[in-house]
């Protein structure tokens, strides 16, 4: 179950609040708030009050303990940013952004995370005949070329290769080219 709690609008920029955020992603509530009660940054003292907030959510909504959830995600994005004017030498003016950050701060409890549900893998269904145009699947040990979809064993790739190679058309060969590039970068006589 996962608990969520927005800041919009926080006139710190986004850049200086992910070095808090990442502090705490990852840890048990209370050593979140143990973290962020003793940073000095000046983005600590908002996430803390946004991770107050995602706690009484939790317990308010959900009935969930504080000892039962931990941070499961942290997303600071870029907010609106302000748009002010620094005066500059010969009388111009330089633009200034005041940046501001929205964060989303994601709480899940413990006990549904220690259930891991095993995955298993899906095997492939081989196909014995080999030329099947509609699938375009070859038997084990041939390949299928793309232009033609022929199966050709993995002995037979050089020829297969070579041949290919010969039947493709070459469009921009350096002769069609070469009285343009002349004209182009004539020296001049001195």
């Amino acid at each position: 179950m996962e608990i969520t709690a927005k800041l919009s609008h926080l006139r710190i920029s986004p850049r200086k609040v992910r070095i808090v955020a990442d502090l705490v992603k990852g840890l048990d509530v209370t050593q979140a708030e143990q973290q962020l009660m003793f940073s000095s940054r000046r983005a600590s003292r908002p996430l803390l009050k946004l991770l107050h907030s995602a706690t009484a959510n939790a317990k308010n909504n959900f009935n969930l303990t504080k000892d039962n959830l931990y941070v499961f995600n942290i997303r600071v994005d870029q907010g609106s940013a302000l748009k002010r004017w620094r005066a500059r030498a010969m009388g111009r003016g330089a633009q200034i952004l005041k940046r501001t950050a929205h964060i989303l701060l994601v709480l899940a409890s413990k006990k549904e995370t220690a259930i891991n549900k095993r995955k298993v893998k899906k095997q492939r269904p081989e196909v014995e005949e080999g030329l099947s145009g509609v699938s375009g699947v070859a038997p084990r040990g041939k390949t299928i070329t793309p232009d033609k979809k022929i199966a050709i064993d993995k002995t037979d790739k050089k020829w297969a290769s070579a041949k290919l190679r010969q039947e493709k058309k070459r469009f921009y060969t350096a002769d069609k080219f070469k009285g343009a590039a002349q004209k182009v970068f004539r020296r001049k006589s001195v």
